[in-house]
């Protein structure tokens, strides 16, 4: 029962209480000729009435009051492992041939496109554009970024994944992304309400980005994220 609900019924118990000890005066008095204008009959009958609305109001008050329901994070807090950045994988998956996602990753970003220097097949190997930032880099410099950080994925629903999904989460090509190792090391396992890319011009894609994987692993997004992804899409052309 909620505070309200206490109020209300205290509030009527005492009534009933005072018109119960009222009724018991008057039931073992001596008995006298009822004075005029006084029904006691009917006082017995409000107090009886009485009594049956202060039990509705308590059934009524106590089913209105919502269940107390734990927060995910409080369970995960005392059921789920730790997390840890190995249960999504250590190795990067072929996507083509000898190539894997870390390599068209790098592919996707050069500028120009296209070179192979080492001959295995891969096209990574000139210098790329750092989707963050807008700067040209060369592949050393680079890392892959996870737009929705590994960690934020765990703590939203992947510990409970089985280790393929993790593992294709891992290595999701709209979840990964080449920039500069600095940056992707500064952002962290912050999620987008907590970091955006500092080009702001490349706002729109990565919520896009965000709100895609967000959807496409039926990950909960907070309500500050939930703002982030909508604010930086306003930005999309």
């Amino acid at each position: 029962m909620n505070q309200s609900g206490r109020s209300l019924f205290f509030h009527l118990s005492n009534l009933a209480k005072k018109n119960s000890e009222f009724s018991y005066r008057v039931t073992n008095a001596p008995k006298v000729t009822q004075p005029s204008g006084y029904d006691f009959d009917s006082m017995r009958m409000a107090r009886s009435w009485l009594l049956v609305l202060v039990g509705f109001l308590a059934a009524g008050c106590a089913a209105s009051e919502p269940p107390s329901t734990p927060l995910r994070g409080h369970l995960a807090l005392a059921s789920s492992p730790a997390y840890s950045r190995a249960a999504f994988g250590t190795h990067w998956k072929l996507v083509r041939g000898h190539c894997d996602v870390r390599e068209i990753d790098l592919e996707r970003a050069e500028v120009p496109p296209g070179e192979d220097r080492d001959g295995d097949g891969c096209r990574d190997d000139g210098p790329l554009r750092d989707a963050y930032t807008g700067t040209v880099i060369l592949p050393a410099q680079a890392q892959i970024d996870h737009v929705f950080p590994l960690k934020a994925a765990w703590l939203a629903g992947a510990d409970g994944w089985a280790p393929a999904k993790r593992h294709a989460f891992y290595n999701d090509l709209d979840n990964t992304i080449a920039v500069t190792g600095r940056l992707n090391e500064s952002k962290g396992e912050r999620t987008i309400s907590q970091w955006q890319p500092p080009d702001h011009t490349e706002w729109c894609d990565y919520a896009r980005r965000y709100a895609v994987v967000a959807t496409r692993y039926e990950l909960a997004l907070t309500a500050a994220d939930q703002a982030a992804v909508t604010r930086m899409e306003h930005t999309c052309p």
